[in-house]
């Protein structure tokens, strides 16, 4: 499966959004596959984006492997410490929910904007808060392990 660009502009548009909630920076990121648990993947993609380097180490990265139907979220220490791991499960449960239902670009909008309220609640936006990563989807064609 391939997002149209019009999907692309859509979940685009609710990371921006997410964003103006908060100070914390969120990123959707796709791959074709994923041979391990993707968390891992999501691990990995978050530091090769360069994530871990945002000031306030409240970045979180919404990471899909398309192809293979996983998904899973990575926060950064700052989130993970204050919102805990097992509440990206939640998040999860959205995103897989619309996707049975045959719409996964409506599951991605609404955990993307669902990330800003959290996000929201521990690094509230405020005023002078600069966008310190860029909101594009970033894609991988082929994971490395």
């Amino acid at each position: 499966m391939t997002l149209t660009e019009a999907e692309v502009k859509r979940l685009e548009s609710a990371i921006t959004e997410a964003e103006k909630m908060t100070s914390g920076e969120i990123r959707l990121h796709i791959e074709d596959h994923c041979s391990v648990d993707p968390l891992t993947y999501a691990r990995k993609a978050f530091e090769r984006l360069g994530m871990h380097k945002t000031a306030a180490r409240n970045a979180v990265i919404l990471y899909l492997a398309i192809l293979d139907h996983k998904v899973a979220i990575y926060g950064d220490k700052g989130i993970n410490n204050t919102v805990g791991l097992n509440y990206w499960s939640s998040i999860i449960e959205i995103i897989t929910t619309d996707a049975r239902n045959g719409d996964l670009v409506s599951g991605l909008e609404k955990a993307l904007l669902e990330l800003g309220t959290v996000l929201k609640k521990y690094y509230p936006y405020k005023e002078g808060d600069t966008n310190e990563l860029d909101n594009t989807i970033t894609y991988q064609r082929h994971s490395t392990s």
